[in-house]
């Protein structure tokens, strides 16, 4: 794992030396002070005034010495061989414009295997060579052949990511969909967060909050029926899988997860696709889940090019995104067909943040309980 966090603190002068001089650099481990050690080695703190009152020249007083201060080195300074392990299920994520290399690149920092349930891609596809492109000895790729009885309800989604999660060997397991990018800012957050709850087997996993972008990369969704907050890092070795669509999880006999909220957000690009590419995709997703004879003649009859509706009735992203998505925001080049004015001009069935029950919930969530959502989805025990 990358070495994040690195607080250097000083050597204590003479007698005993500070624990951390006895700590290899490991990539493997992630070292802690504990807060009040920040700045100066309590061994200093300590060691100093004895050795000045008590003389320890002396051979009776010296393991006295010696004694505390090694009393204090395991008391103040631990370390934990603690492993992140990354994973994600795709197939044909060049042909359906999923930044699925991004996505990989992300977390890549901080975790030290990453692995891909790689999908029986189209033979033009070149989703594997995307991947292959990042040259990291961390990426595994594992080729699957998807089960066609299983395109009902998403089910194939779950199996495939499930199974991925199987072939992780770290503490936590980092799950990110192939739309799916984190923040380089949010990086020491979560590996704080994973540090901090690593002895802590209540905690299954942790909470993330989400940022769900429309049609273009300045438009994004903070509206009821979006979901705001869901599970991303999950706990190795508790018999959790990956539940109904793979958007979630749960553990043993279908029970909840216990997780805690970290500060950190999931940007997901799921909806940012040229219209063409957007359209194939949800017709490709919506045969994953209702079988693809029913969805063939259902989208028989739609447009070629999906439909976003009116753009400015969405709001303007004020923040920044991920530096790993700076090559495929400057790609957008479809604005040409996005409707940036305020009026509907379509006749298809309205998206769920059009519809006259949302938008009054929304309005009352954003500007009455500060983005809190009432009545909102909930797959997990947050404690």
């Amino acid at each position: 794992m990358d070495y994040i966090f690195n607080h250097s603190v000083p050597r204590p002068p003479s007698l005993v030396l500070c624990p951390l001089s006895l700590v290899p650099r490991s990539s493997s481990l992630v070292l802690v002070p504990c807060p009040s050690s920040l700045v100066l080695c309590p061994l200093s703190l300590v060691l100093r005034p004895l050795s000045l009152v008590l003389r320890p020249s002396s051979l009776v007083l010296r393991p006295f010495v010696l004694f505390i201060g090694l009393y204090i080195a395991q008391n103040y300074f631990r370390t934990y061989p603690m492993t992140i392990s990354g994973f994600t299920m795709v197939r044909n994520a060049d042909k359906y414009y999923f930044p699925i290399k991004e996505s990989i690149k992300s977390i890549l920092p901080i975790v030290d295997e990453f692995v891909v349930a790689l999908g029986d891609c189209d033979a033009e596809d070149k989703t594997r060579e995307l991947i292959e492109s990042i040259g990291s000895s961390k990426i595994k790729i594992l080729e699957r052949t998807w089960d066609e009885k299983a395109f009902v309800d998403g089910k194939i989604f779950a199996d495939e990511t499930t199974f991925a999660l199987q072939q992780c060997k770290g503490d936590w397991c980092f799950y990110l969909q192939a739309d799916e990018v984190i923040h380089e800012n949010d990086l020491p957050t979560i590996q704080r967060a994973c540090f901090d709850n690593l002895d802590n087997k209540v905690v299954d996993g942790l909470l993330f909050k989400y940022h769900h972008f429309f049609a273009d990369y300045d438009h994004y969704m903070p509206f009821h029926g979006w979901y705001k907050r869901e599970i991303r890092i999950v706990r190795n070795g508790a018999n959790i899988f990956s539940y109904k669509d793979a958007q979630s999880f749960r553990k043993n006999d279908f029970e909840k997860l216990n997780v805690k909220a970290i500060d950190a957000h999931v940007y997901h690009y799921g909806w940012v696709r040229p219209p063409h590419l957007m359209q194939a995709k949800k017709k490709e997703q919506d045969g994953m889940h209702h079988g693809k004879e029913k969805i063939e003649k259902a989208y028989s009859v739609l447009k070629n090019e999906f439909d976003f509706g009116a753009l400015s009735l969405i709001p303007v992203f004020e923040g920044t995104h991920p530096k790993v998505m700076d090559t495929y925001i400057q790609k957008l080049d479809w604005q040409h067909k996005l409707n940036y004015t305020k009026q509907i001009k379509s006749n298809r069935p309205k998206l769920k943040h059009e519809r006259l029950k949302n938008r009054i919930l929304s309005y009352i969530e954003n500007k009455f309980l500060g983005g809190r959502e009432m009545f909102g989805y909930s797959n997990w025990n947050e404690v």
